[in-house]
């Protein structure tokens, strides 16, 4: 279980095996994982401001979303 002040990782992706798979892996590490599915760019960026984040893992292709565009709006 991860500490409080454990490094914050948000997870963006639509597929949610790899999220889960990947949020363990992370979290066994020590980090604290935010994984929200790849919905609505609103969603996202709400999620990204709100969030003390140290690092984002973005998909780059997801239905409806473009992760290049994510990223630029981030």
């Amino acid at each position: 279980m991860p500490e409080a002040s454990a490094p914050r990782i948000l997870i963006v992706d639509d597929n949610i095996e790899f999220r889960a798979m990947l949020g363990d892996r992370l979290s066994v590490l020590g980090f604290s994982v935010v994984d929200i599915p790849a919905d609505t760019l609103a969603q996202i960026l709400n999620t990204v401001q709100n969030s003390n984040l140290e690092a984002i893992i973005l998909d780059i292709h997801m239905p409806g979303l473009n992760g290049f565009d994510v990223l630029k709006a981030i």
